[in-house]
């Protein structure tokens, strides 16, 4: 069809301007709404929370690290997570539900605040569970379970320690990568 452009122009969100073609043999492939829905889709991609890193303890010493991605459409994100203590390092890949870090990140606040008592992350996905214990004298020890595999059974048990002083800081990095 002369003059007729086989293209439509769709603006939405952070991206301005998709350029489409329209087969005329299937319109309902290319409808308005599921336009609408392939672009959510590809801002959820981009927007998946945000991207970043929390870490418990020091990366000089023992730790453990979080390097969490964007969150997907039913709400999960994923992280490598990296343990090193003791002498032993391992990484391996895991997944956080939406809010399970942002609880954790308020018990650890709790914590901060009160420097006795505990801080436990125990999600549904168990790759990694830790409990924050603190002492009152701020003394926080940090015991934790790794499982990369769940149907072998084998996982990393660990304990490190770590000041009072770091404790805000892992707070806010848990609330900047899971806001609820």
């Amino acid at each position: 069809m002369p003059g007729k452009s086989p293209y439509r122009t769709c603006g939405f969100g952070q991206i301005s301007l998709v350029r489409l073609a329209v087969n005329q043999d299937f319109p309902e492939v290319f409808t308005e709404a599921s336009i609408r829905l392939w672009l959510e889709g590809i801002l959820a991609l981009q927007n998946v929370s945000k991207s970043g890193e929390v870490v418990i303890g020091n990366k000089g010493a023992d730790f453990v690290s979080l390097k969490v991605g964007g969150r997907d459409h039913e709400g999960w994100s994923r992280a490598e997570i990296e343990v090193h203590c003791g002498g032993w390092t391992g990484s391996m890949n895991g997944s956080f539900s939406k809010g399970e870090l942002a609880h954790f990140a308020q018990e650890v606040r709790r914590l901060h605040r009160d420097l006795l008592g505990t801080a436990r992350l125990h999600p549904i996905e168990p790759n990694l569970t830790l409990t924050l214990t603190g002492d009152g004298k701020g003394h926080i020890a940090v015991d934790g379970i790794a499982r990369n595999d769940f149907a072998t059974g084998t996982q990393l048990t660990f304990r490190l320690t770590i000041d009072q002083t770091y404790l805000e800081a892992i707070a806010d990095s848990l609330s900047d990568v899971d806001p609820v």
